[in-house]
C-alpha cells in the first residue's frame, strides 16, 4: 500500500466508532499496537534524519570548503556544476561561557558597547506584602534589588562580525566566538 493510501486508511480508521457489540477490548489492543509501530517508526525517521544532517553539515562544513582550499581557490570563488552554484560563506558564532558572561560585559561596557546590554531587575514579594510593593514602586530609586544582565545572542554574533568586518581587534575567546567556513548551495535555474 502507497504512503497516500497508508494515510487515508489510517485516517478512516482512527474516525471509525465501534458499533455496539464490538469487543472494545481488541479494539484497545489495535490502537495500542498501531501507536506502538508509529512510535518505532518515529524514532527510526527521526534517527535517519539525524544521521542525513550530520552528513550536510560534513560535506558543508568539513570537505567543500577543504576542497576549495585545495584547488586553492578563495572564499570568493564560486563554482557551477550541474545547475547549481556553489561559494563558501563565513559564519560567525558566538556564546560565551557562563562564568566569564560578567567579564563580557564588563568588557562591552569599557569600549563604549554597553548598549547592547538588556538589564533586568528582578524584586521579589511575598503575597502578604503587597501594600509595601506599591509603596515601594513609588520609591523605587532607593530599593535595592537584584539586576541581571544580558546580551541577546543574535545580538552578540552580529556584533562579533561587524568588528571582524571593520578589522578590530575583540577578545574572541571573552565572547566564545569563532567563524567558519560553510558551503552554501543555490540553483542557477
Amino acid at each position: 500500500m502507497s504512503d497516500a493510501g497508508w494515510e487515508q486508511y489510517a485516517a478512516a480508521k482512527a474516525d471509525q466508532k465501534p458499533e455496539i457489540g464490538d469487543n472494545m477490548k481488541a479494539v484497545l489492543e489495535g490502537q495500542i499496537k498501531d501507536l506502538w509501530e508509529a512510535e518505532k517508526e518515529a524514532a527510526r525517521l527521526e534517527e535517519e534524519l539525524k544521521e542525513a544532517k550530520a552528513k550536510v553539515r560534513r560535506i558543508a562544513e568539513e570537505q567543500i570548503p577543504k576542497t576549495f582550499e585545495d584547488m586553492g581557490m578563495d572564499d570568493e570563488s564560486v563554482v557551477s556544476v550541474g545547475g547549481i552554484k556553489v561559494s563558501i560563506k563565513q559564519s560567525v558564532h558566538a556564546s560565551p561561557k557562563a562564568a566569564r558572561r560578567d567579564e563580557m560585559y564588563d568588557w562591552l561596557e569599557e569600549h563604549g558597547h554597553g548598549g547592547l546590554i538588556k538589564r533586568t531587575g528582578v524584586f521579589k514579594t511575598g503575597k502578604d506584602q503587597e501594600k509595601k510593593f506599591k509603596r515601594w514602586i513609588k520609591s523605587i530609586k532607593t530599593y535595592p534589588g537584584m539586576f541581571e544582565r544580558k546580551v541577546e545572542s543574535a545580538t552578540l554574533r552580529a556584533f562579533v562580525n561587524d568588528q571582524l568586518k571593520q578589522g578590530t581587534e575583540i577578545p574572541m575567546d571573552l565572547f566564545g566566538a569563532y567563524t567558519r567556513r560553510i558551503a552554501e548551495i543555490k540553483s542557477t535555474e
